[in-house]
Protein backbone atom coordinates (compact mmCIF):
# COMPACT_ATOMS: atom_id res chain seq x y z
CA UNK A 1 0.00 0.00 0.00
CA UNK A 2 2.54 2.30 0.68
CA UNK A 3 4.53 1.95 -1.98
CA UNK A 4 2.00 2.41 -4.08
CA UNK A 5 0.42 5.06 -2.70
CA UNK A 6 2.70 6.67 -0.31
CA UNK A 7 0.74 6.38 2.75
CA UNK A 8 0.79 5.31 5.81
CA UNK A 9 -1.73 2.77 7.23
CA UNK A 10 -2.05 0.77 10.79
CA UNK A 11 -3.99 -2.40 9.88
CA UNK A 12 -5.39 -4.15 12.75
CA UNK A 13 -7.03 -7.73 12.47
CA UNK A 14 -9.21 -9.32 14.83
CA UNK A 15 -8.50 -13.17 13.61
CA UNK A 16 -10.64 -15.95 15.21
CA UNK A 17 -10.17 -19.26 12.90
CA UNK A 18 -13.27 -20.51 11.85
CA UNK A 19 -15.31 -18.27 12.93
CA UNK A 20 -17.97 -16.32 11.28
CA UNK A 21 -20.44 -13.11 11.41
CA UNK A 22 -22.55 -14.71 14.02
CA UNK A 23 -19.05 -15.54 16.15
CA UNK A 24 -17.98 -11.66 16.43
CA UNK A 25 -21.50 -10.85 16.98
CA UNK A 26 -21.49 -12.69 20.57
CA UNK A 27 -18.53 -11.42 21.42
CA UNK A 28 -19.65 -8.08 20.87
CA UNK A 29 -17.74 -6.23 23.00
CA UNK A 30 -14.32 -7.17 21.38
CA UNK A 31 -16.13 -5.66 18.30
CA UNK A 32 -18.23 -3.23 19.47
CA UNK A 33 -14.74 -1.38 21.72
CA UNK A 34 -12.94 -1.49 18.26
CA UNK A 35 -15.35 0.04 15.94
CA UNK A 36 -16.38 2.81 18.06
CA UNK A 37 -12.74 3.93 19.76
CA UNK A 38 -10.56 2.49 17.39
CA UNK A 39 -10.33 5.32 14.99
CA UNK A 40 -10.63 3.32 11.53
CA UNK A 41 -11.88 4.83 8.40
CA UNK A 42 -12.38 0.89 7.39
CA UNK A 43 -13.72 -2.23 8.56
CA UNK A 44 -13.45 -5.16 6.31
CA UNK A 45 -15.39 -8.32 7.16
CA UNK A 46 -14.77 -11.68 5.65
CA UNK A 47 -17.32 -14.69 6.44
CA UNK A 48 -16.04 -18.20 7.10
CA UNK A 49 -16.26 -19.98 3.72
CA UNK A 50 -14.94 -23.65 4.35
CA UNK A 51 -17.86 -24.81 4.30
CA UNK A 52 -20.05 -21.67 3.81
CA UNK A 53 -23.56 -22.33 4.72
CA UNK A 54 -25.09 -18.02 3.92
CA UNK A 55 -27.89 -19.08 6.21
CA UNK A 56 -30.25 -16.21 7.24
CA UNK A 57 -28.02 -16.47 10.97
CA UNK A 58 -25.27 -15.74 8.75
CA UNK A 59 -26.84 -12.54 7.19
CA UNK A 60 -28.37 -10.82 10.00
CA UNK A 61 -25.14 -11.07 11.64
CA UNK A 62 -23.20 -9.51 9.11
CA UNK A 63 -25.87 -6.60 9.04
CA UNK A 64 -25.38 -6.20 12.51
CA UNK A 65 -21.20 -5.94 11.85
CA UNK A 66 -22.33 -3.45 9.08
CA UNK A 67 -24.60 -1.52 11.17
CA UNK A 68 -22.08 -1.39 14.67
CA UNK A 69 -19.36 -0.42 11.66
CA UNK A 70 -21.71 2.83 10.41
CA UNK A 71 -22.53 3.81 14.07
CA UNK A 72 -18.92 4.27 14.54
CA UNK A 73 -18.70 6.54 11.53
CA UNK A 74 -16.41 3.38 10.25
CA UNK A 75 -17.20 2.51 6.31
CA UNK A 76 -18.08 -1.47 6.39
CA UNK A 77 -16.54 -3.67 3.48
CA UNK A 78 -17.33 -7.27 2.96
CA UNK A 79 -14.41 -8.97 1.75
CA UNK A 80 -16.05 -11.41 -0.96
CA UNK A 81 -14.82 -15.29 0.03
CA UNK A 82 -14.05 -17.71 -3.06
CA UNK A 83 -14.99 -21.43 -3.34
CA UNK A 84 -13.04 -24.10 -2.04
CA UNK A 85 -10.95 -25.86 -5.42
CA UNK A 86 -12.74 -28.84 -5.26
CA UNK A 87 -16.43 -27.02 -5.55
CA UNK A 88 -15.84 -24.21 -7.85
CA UNK A 89 -19.70 -24.13 -8.21
CA UNK A 90 -19.64 -22.87 -4.46
CA UNK A 91 -18.83 -19.26 -5.71
CA UNK A 92 -22.32 -18.26 -6.65
CA UNK A 93 -23.54 -19.10 -3.64
CA UNK A 94 -21.13 -16.87 -2.05
CA UNK A 95 -21.51 -14.21 -4.53
CA UNK A 96 -25.62 -13.64 -4.25
CA UNK A 97 -25.04 -13.67 -0.12
CA UNK A 98 -22.62 -10.84 -0.52
CA UNK A 99 -24.15 -8.93 -3.11
CA UNK A 100 -27.63 -9.23 -1.00
CA UNK A 101 -25.62 -8.13 2.50
CA UNK A 102 -24.04 -5.09 0.24
CA UNK A 103 -27.13 -4.10 -0.84
CA UNK A 104 -29.53 -4.35 2.56
CA UNK A 105 -26.78 -2.47 4.36
CA UNK A 106 -25.09 -0.04 1.96
CA UNK A 107 -21.86 -1.71 2.49
CA UNK A 108 -19.07 -1.80 0.16
CA UNK A 109 -17.65 -5.08 -0.99
CA UNK A 110 -14.15 -5.94 -2.44
CA UNK A 111 -14.47 -8.55 -5.03
CA UNK A 112 -11.82 -11.15 -3.89
CA UNK A 113 -13.89 -14.29 -4.84
CA UNK A 114 -14.39 -13.00 -7.98
CA UNK A 115 -11.46 -11.92 -9.30
CA UNK A 116 -9.90 -15.27 -8.08
CA UNK A 117 -12.68 -17.17 -10.33
CA UNK A 118 -11.64 -14.81 -12.96
CA UNK A 119 -7.91 -15.46 -12.59
CA UNK A 120 -8.42 -19.35 -12.39
CA UNK A 121 -10.73 -18.64 -15.52
CA UNK A 122 -7.71 -16.93 -17.90
CA UNK A 123 -4.83 -19.86 -16.37
CA UNK A 124 -6.49 -23.06 -14.76
CA UNK A 125 -2.53 -23.21 -14.00
CA UNK A 126 -2.17 -20.84 -11.55
CA UNK A 127 -1.21 -21.89 -7.69
CA UNK A 128 -3.48 -19.57 -5.46
CA UNK A 129 -4.67 -22.71 -3.61
CA UNK A 130 -2.87 -23.88 -0.57
CA UNK A 131 -2.33 -27.62 -0.12
CA UNK A 132 -5.68 -28.11 1.72
CA UNK A 133 -7.17 -26.68 -1.50
CA UNK A 134 -8.99 -24.30 0.28
CA UNK A 135 -7.07 -22.03 1.92
CA UNK A 136 -4.55 -19.31 -0.15
CA UNK A 137 -1.44 -20.10 -1.27
CA UNK A 138 1.26 -17.20 -1.25
CA UNK A 139 0.06 -16.26 -4.84
CA UNK A 140 -3.67 -16.62 -3.56
CA UNK A 141 -2.20 -14.15 -0.67
CA UNK A 142 -0.78 -11.57 -3.45
CA UNK A 143 -3.96 -11.72 -5.28
CA UNK A 144 -6.25 -11.37 -2.39
CA UNK A 145 -3.97 -8.05 -1.53
CA UNK A 146 -4.18 -7.08 -5.14
CA UNK A 147 -7.74 -6.77 -5.22
CA UNK A 148 -8.10 -4.96 -2.11
CA UNK A 149 -5.49 -2.59 -3.13
CA UNK A 150 -7.59 -2.07 -6.25
CA UNK A 151 -10.51 -1.40 -4.18
CA UNK A 152 -9.46 1.06 -1.40
CA UNK A 153 -6.99 3.09 -3.97
CA UNK A 154 -8.62 2.91 -7.09
CA UNK A 155 -5.05 1.92 -8.81
CA UNK A 156 -4.23 -1.09 -10.32
CA UNK A 157 -1.55 -3.27 -8.80
CA UNK A 158 0.18 -3.50 -11.54
CA UNK A 159 3.68 -2.14 -11.87
CA UNK A 160 3.91 -2.46 -8.02
CA UNK A 161 7.37 -3.52 -6.27
CA UNK A 162 7.89 -6.74 -5.77
CA UNK A 163 7.64 -7.32 -2.06
CA UNK A 164 5.95 -9.35 0.59
CA UNK A 165 5.65 -12.36 -1.27
CA UNK A 166 9.24 -13.24 -0.89
CA UNK A 167 11.01 -11.08 2.10
CA UNK A 168 14.33 -12.91 1.12
CA UNK A 169 14.64 -11.26 -2.34
CA UNK A 170 18.23 -11.91 -3.59
CA UNK A 171 21.14 -14.01 -2.11
CA UNK A 172 22.83 -10.54 -1.15
CA UNK A 173 19.86 -9.81 1.42
CA UNK A 174 20.18 -13.04 2.73
CA UNK A 175 23.54 -12.57 3.99
CA UNK A 176 22.60 -9.29 5.06
CA UNK A 177 19.43 -10.64 6.89
CA UNK A 178 21.75 -13.57 8.81
CA UNK A 179 25.03 -11.46 9.53
CA UNK A 180 22.94 -9.28 12.04
CA UNK A 181 23.16 -12.95 13.86
CA UNK A 182 26.80 -13.63 13.43
CA UNK A 183 27.93 -10.80 16.09
CA UNK A 184 25.77 -12.98 18.84
CA UNK A 185 26.90 -16.44 17.65
CA UNK A 186 30.23 -15.49 17.96
CA UNK A 187 30.01 -13.91 21.68
CA UNK A 188 28.02 -16.71 22.84
CA UNK A 189 30.45 -19.10 21.51
CA UNK A 190 34.01 -17.55 22.89
CA UNK A 191 33.13 -15.62 25.59
CA UNK A 192 31.46 -16.79 29.23
CA UNK A 193 29.20 -13.93 30.56
CA UNK A 194 26.59 -16.11 32.03
CA UNK A 195 26.88 -17.13 35.74
CA UNK A 196 26.65 -21.10 34.11
CA UNK A 197 28.89 -21.74 31.29
CA UNK A 198 25.48 -23.43 29.59
CA UNK A 199 23.72 -20.22 30.05
CA UNK A 200 25.52 -18.70 27.11
CA UNK A 201 23.43 -21.45 24.83
CA UNK A 202 20.19 -19.90 25.38
CA UNK A 203 21.18 -16.59 23.36
CA UNK A 204 21.89 -19.18 20.23
CA UNK A 205 18.20 -19.69 19.99
CA UNK A 206 18.17 -16.54 18.28
CA UNK A 207 20.60 -16.92 15.54
CA UNK A 208 18.68 -20.81 15.33
CA UNK A 209 15.64 -18.51 14.49
CA UNK A 210 17.25 -16.84 11.88
CA UNK A 211 18.55 -20.15 10.47
CA UNK A 212 15.32 -21.61 10.54
CA UNK A 213 14.16 -19.07 7.79
CA UNK A 214 16.73 -19.24 5.85
CA UNK A 215 16.33 -23.09 5.97
CA UNK A 216 12.40 -22.47 4.95
CA UNK A 217 13.54 -20.93 2.39
CA UNK A 218 16.26 -23.28 0.77
CA UNK A 219 13.24 -26.33 1.46
CA UNK A 220 10.88 -24.22 -0.52
CA UNK A 221 12.90 -23.85 -3.60
CA UNK A 222 13.79 -27.33 -3.54
CA UNK A 223 9.76 -27.88 -2.90
CA UNK A 224 9.26 -25.58 -6.39
CA UNK A 225 12.18 -27.18 -8.37
CA UNK A 226 10.49 -31.18 -7.89
CA UNK A 227 7.63 -29.80 -8.43
CA UNK A 228 8.36 -28.02 -11.87
CA UNK A 229 10.25 -31.48 -12.63
CA UNK A 230 13.48 -29.38 -12.89
CA UNK A 231 15.55 -30.63 -9.50
CA UNK A 232 16.56 -33.96 -12.02
CA UNK A 233 17.11 -32.66 -14.79
CA UNK A 234 19.62 -30.61 -12.84
CA UNK A 235 21.35 -33.58 -11.08
CA UNK A 236 21.49 -35.11 -14.38
CA UNK A 237 22.85 -32.45 -16.52
CA UNK A 238 25.70 -31.64 -13.49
Amino acid sequence: WEAGTGEHIVPIMLCHPGMGFDYHVKEYFEVRYNLLYGGFDYAVFQQKAHPFAGTEEDFAAGVKLANLAKAGNVTPVFSLTWAEQRAPEHQETMNQFHDRLCKETGAQLSPVGRVWQEALRLDPALPLYFADGEHASIYGDYLIAATHYRHFSGKSALGLPNIGTDFFDSEKQDRVFYASVIPIVVIAELIQFQPNTYDNNKLLFIAFAFTCGLIAKWLIGVWDAVREKKLFSRFTAG
